[in-house]
């Protein structure tokens, strides 16, 4: 499998973490149902033309397979200050399906990010 991050815009480009060291970290972090409804990146405009350009069918496409992919049995990770870290495309699987809820771990301690101010096509992407 190839390596997932999860990114979030930095001083002068992107923080992106790596997601299997995120998965070691919470390990001992209790697990909580989180209502979809209060997660802040379901609202806004977090993809689309203001963010991506224009949207193609084919891109629509990528991500519905992405959705489907995901495995629904893993929780969402929520940084310290309540923004999703990993699981949006679980998060988008769940509204789909009509659920009102998605399990979660909360880092108490934000890790710093495996690398700060990069550029994601410089991200390496080696297997696991």
């Amino acid at each position: 499998m190839r390596a997932l991050y999860s990114s979030w815009p930095g001083t002068e480009g992107l923080g992106a973490w790596n997601v299997r060291p995120m998965t070691e970290l919470s390990a001992d972090l209790p697990v909580r149902d989180v209502p979809l409804s209060a997660l802040w990146e379901i609202n806004p405009r977090y993809w689309g033309p203001d963010v991506l350009g224009a949207v193609t069918v084919r891109w629509v496409a990528d991500h519905a397979r992405l959705v489907w992919a995901v495995d629904p049995s893993c929780s969402n990770f929520l940084a310290v200050v309540e923004r999703v870290m990993d699981g949006i495309h679980r998060d988008v699987r769940a509204l789909v399906g009509g659920r009102d809820t998605i399990a979660a771990v909360q880092f108490v301690k934000q890790p710093d990010p495996d690398f700060s101010n990069c550029s994601p096509d410089l991200l390496p992407y080696d297997d696991w």
